[in-house]
C-alpha cells in the first residue's frame, strides 16, 4: 500500500526519516483515492485540508499554518500509479512562486475569485497577515485610515501593493517591482 506523511520536525532536511509522521492507514487511504482521483485538493476534517498541487496540509482556518506531505509508494509497483491530470498552464503560471499575498479593504473581486488567481499562479494565499505574508494587496482608503492588516503589514516589513500589482504581474507573467504599485 501507498503510504502518506506529514513533516512533523520543521527543524530538519526533508531526508531525515525522523522528521516524518505517517497518517494513519484510515487517513492514508483517503489521501490515496483524492490524489488517484486527480483531485487539487481534499477536506481532510474540520481542522486540515490537503493541497496535492502545492504538497502540503494546511490548518482550514489559516493557511499560512502548513506543514510538507508526501507520498511514499517506494513499496508499488510504478504500474500502479495513476497518470495525473496535467493542468493547462499559460506562460507565467508561477509568476507568483514564492509570493505569500493577503488582502485588505474592497477589491474589485471577491476574495476568493483573487485567491484562486493567486493559487493558480504559484503564489499563495493566506487569510491573515502573517510573518510568512511577502504582500498585502489593499486600497489607498485602506492605508490612510490604518486598518488592522495595515499596521500589521507595516509592523513586519511587508510590501503594500495596489490590485494593480497583482493585475500586472498576472498580465505580463512577470512579478511586477513593488514600488511601482506602493500603496500608500
Amino acid at each position: 500500500m501507498v503510504g502518506w506523511s506529514w513533516k512533523s520536525d520543521l527543524r530538519t532536511g526533508d531526508s531525515n526519516e525522523d522528521a516524518w509522521t505517517p497518517y494513519t492507514t484510515q487517513e492514508a487511504k483517503k489521501i490515496e483515492k483524492a490524489y488517484k482521483n486527480g483531485e487539487k485538493k481534499l477536506v481532510m476534517d474540520k481542522k486540515y485540508h490537503i493541497d496535492f498541487k502545492n504538497m502540503i496540509q494546511h490548518r482550514a482556518d489559516d493557511y499560512s499554518r502548513q506543514r510538507d506531505i508526501r507520498r511514499d509508494d517506494s513499496d508499488s509497483d510504478s504500474s500502479d500509479a495513476p497518470p495525473r491530470k496535467k493542468a493547462k498552464k499559460s506562460p507565467g503560471a508561477n509568476v507568483l512562486k514564492g509570493c505569500v499575498i493577503a488582502m485588505s479593504g474592497t477589491l474589485s473581486e471577491t476574495r476568493a475569485q483573487i485567491a484562486t488567481k493567486i493559487e493558480d499562479n504559484g503564489g499563495e494565499f493566506s487569510k491573515n497577515v502573517t510573518y510568512q505574508c511577502t504582500h498585502l494587496i489593499t486600497t489607498p482608503g485602506d492605508v490612510a485610515s490604518i486598518t488592522e492588516k495595515v499596521r500589521e503589514a507595516k509592523m513586519k516589513g511587508i510590501d503594500i501593493v495596489s490590485e494593480d500589482w497583482l493585475t500586472k504581474s498576472l498580465k505580463l507573467g512577470v512579478t511586477q517591482p513593488v514600488k511601482k504599485y506602493a500603496c500608500e
